[in-house]
């Protein structure tokens, strides 16, 4: 797969960021306070050296409560400026314009590497490549703090439009359209693939969705159009973005031969927060 498949729908991401890409697309309030507790963790409070894969601003913002030099890296550098924005200390940080899977840093560098649902952006065919890099450019012991986009192993496929019918009886928020996204994209899984995508989100909501608004066996559901709209919104054109994902237990199979996964949690203050756990890993010897 092409790296501008994963790359170009982030230029849109970074303009609708604070409008439309709400939790869990973008870390939540309790999810920040996890970043905190685990690079806390990490790092003891003490000065060294952290990388945010990407340019998340709320890991960013969480790092600089900490006596540490922050490095971002990302092969879209103008979703990096965008989100400085976002960054009230923004000029503290070093930025990279650099692939993941294949970075240039230096090895032994890093105390800390941090990225949100970085890795489901990674083409499958990279993955290995991309944790042993990660392993390689932290020092002896460092740690690898994220979270990762999984298919629940207890996961039950539902057909849509018992998900539209679902989500109308829920009363509305701000972060709703993209819990509905979360819910709508894990049930496009591709066991086979191991991916999870965006064109077939839209491609099952078709049916479904006539002159503008959401309708199932005859009845207009105001709410779940209302979600749908936003998300139409957020994504606009876009309709090839891909994701890679797989069941926790074959991830963790992955990662073993670089990384010990010391701790698993999830947040609660979004729903379906199985979907995207934290992983707080440490580097092997």
């Amino acid at each position: 797969m092409k790296k501008d498949s994963f790359a170009a729908p982030w230029k849109k991401v970074a303009e609708n960021w604070e409008k439309y890409y709400t939790p869990p697309g973008r870390p939540s309030e309790e999810d920040c306070t996890k970043y905190a507790m685990y690079v806390k963790k990490a790092s003891g409070k003490k000065s060294g050296r952290a990388l945010v894969l990407g340019a998340t601003p709320e890991v960013r913002n969480v790092l600089h409560k900490f006596p540490l030099e922050v490095t971002c890296i990302d092969v879209n550098l103008e979703m990096i400026l965008t989100m400085n924005k976002f960054v009230p200390e923004s000029d503290r940080d070093i930025l990279v314009k650099g692939d993941w899977a294949e970075n240039p840093l230096a090895d032994n560098f890093f105390d800390i590497v941090l990225g949100d649902l970085t890795w489901g952006n990674v083409p499958r065919d990279q993955w290995v490549k991309f944790h042993r890099n990660i392993k390689r450019i932290l020092k002896p012991g460092g740690y690898y703090i994220h979270r990762v986009t999984t298919m629940p192993e207890n996961w039950k496929i539902q057909p849509i439009e018992k998900t539209l019918e679902q989500y109308e009886k829920l009363s509305y928020t701000k972060q709703r359209h993209m819990e509905l996204f979360f819910h709508l994209l894990t049930d496009t899984y591709d066991s086979k693939n191991h991916t999870i995508s965006l064109d077939e989100v839209k491609r099952n909501i078709a049916p479904f969705w006539k002159n503008n608004k959401i309708i199932v066996a005859g009845k207009i559901m105001p709410k779940t159009t209302r979600l749908i709209h936003n998300l139409f919104s957020f994504w606009g054109d876009t309709s090839s973005k891909t994701w890679q994902t797989a069941y926790p237990k074959e991830l963790r199979k992955l990662i073993a031969p670089f990384f010990e996964v010391i701790e698993e949690s999830i947040s609660h203050d979004y729903l379906y927060p199985e979907t995207s756990p934290f992983w707080f890993c440490k580097a092997k010897k």
